[in-house]
């Protein structure tokens, strides 16, 4: 039976910094019992240092709270750019909000989120990220604007598809999908043009970052910089680079990893004129999944994304919502026109796995 600490003295929330992860890691151990939920290549404290420094100059707001001489909480922050209509602003998700079980119980995981909140209004951050189903954190949702991300599933065993396709639409989907699936052809390629695995991004995908970008009203940055942090290092999984490749440019990219018996797509991006080659792209990422073992593949957009078309055709079914959290209405003027942007069912989004802490 765990028993509580009644700390002698308040609790002290601060930054953490690089400096604490031994310390920040024993927390997140102590509080999940398998973290990451995924395997690594690199030692755990690693994969945290990756977690807590992004690349660019952007400041970092991870928190620590200190329990006499213990950190007895903490919450990591990943911060990029994201681009919003024409405007560029600072974007973070949570990750990793975690209480040592000796603590928990005392209200620490409301001093982070008031902390956050304060700081969110000051500085006009947006924030994204998965809204909670847990009835005792759904008072911190309140007045927050979000929008609703699909998760699609396509599994390779039969039994599975048909399941995941009546499910999403009775036996008449089932029967289309069935049929689909015997019928379907691969997407033909462009010509000369081939799809290949990347070990990195380059000055190319820089190229690609800014045809697309404008394309959506809201995106996080997805120049090679940032891309290569978060994919092309051993610290977030086995992450494969798809590059779909024509006359020395990229014209899209897929990253992909196997997780166990789980295939996830966790990052794709196209040219605008590359739109019609994108089915070729997601047939490769489908197979190298399917190549590696994987038993299915995930995927997650926004609601109304422009890609679920690829995703039905390639024999992708829609599995479910959650909301995505992007803030709220109790901020400056500049943060609550940012909010409209997001709230608008118009505005074009483009936010996958990789801009979560789906590591």
């Amino acid at each position: 039976m765990t028993t509580t600490v009644q700390p002698a003295i308040e609790p002290i929330i601060r930054d953490a910094t690089e400096h604490d992860a031994p310390e920040l890691l024993e927390v997140i151990e102590a509080a999940y019992p398998s973290w990451p939920a995924f395997p690594l290549e690199t030692p755990t404290i690693d994969h945290l240092r990756w977690k807590m420094s992004p690349p660019g100059d952007i400041p970092l707001h991870h928190a620590a709270i200190e329990v006499g001489d213990r950190i007895a909480a903490t919450q990591l922050r990943w911060v990029c750019q994201v681009q919003v209509g024409d405007e560029v602003h600072i974007g973070e998700t949570g990750a990793d909000l975690a209480v040592h079980p000796d603590f928990q119980g005392m209200g620490l995981a409301r001093l982070i989120k008031d902390r956050d909140h304060d700081r969110l209004a000051e500085n006009q951050i947006t924030g994204f990220g998965m809204m909670s189903n847990a009835p005792q954190v759904q008072h911190m949702n309140e007045g927050s604007v979000s929008r609703e991300m699909t998760t699609w599933t396509l599994p390779f065993a039969l039994r599975s598809y048909l399941s995941v396709h009546h499910a999403a639409g009775g036996p008449v989907q089932a029967a289309r999908a069935l049929w689909h699936r015997a019928r379907r052809a691969p997407a033909p390629l462009p010509t000369p043009g081939r799809i290949t695995v990347l070990e990195r991004f380059d000055e190319r995908a820089d190229a690609l970052w800014e045809a697309a970008r404008h394309a959506y009203d809201v995106i996080p940055f997805r120049n090679s910089q940032y891309l290569n942090w978060r994919f092309a290092r051993p610290f977030s999984g086995e992450p494969v680079i798809l590059g779909l490749l024509d006359r020395g440019r990229v014209l899209a990219y897929a990253v992909v990893r196997r997780a166990g018996d789980r295939g996830d797509l966790m990052d794709w991006l196209w040219r605008p004129e590359a739109t019609a080659m994108v089915p070729a792209l997601l047939d490769a990422a489908i197979e190298h999944l399917r190549a590696s073992g994987a038993r299915n593949i995930t995927s997650w957009l926004p609601r109304g994304h422009r890609a679920e078309r690829a995703l039905r055709y390639a024999g992708f079914a829609p599995v479910g919502t959650q909301h995505i959290l992007f803030g709220t209405r109790d901020r400056g003027e500049a943060a609550a026109g940012v909010l409209d942007v997001y709230e608008d069912p118009r505005s074009r989004l483009h936010l996958t796995m990789s801009d979560f802490d789906h590591a």
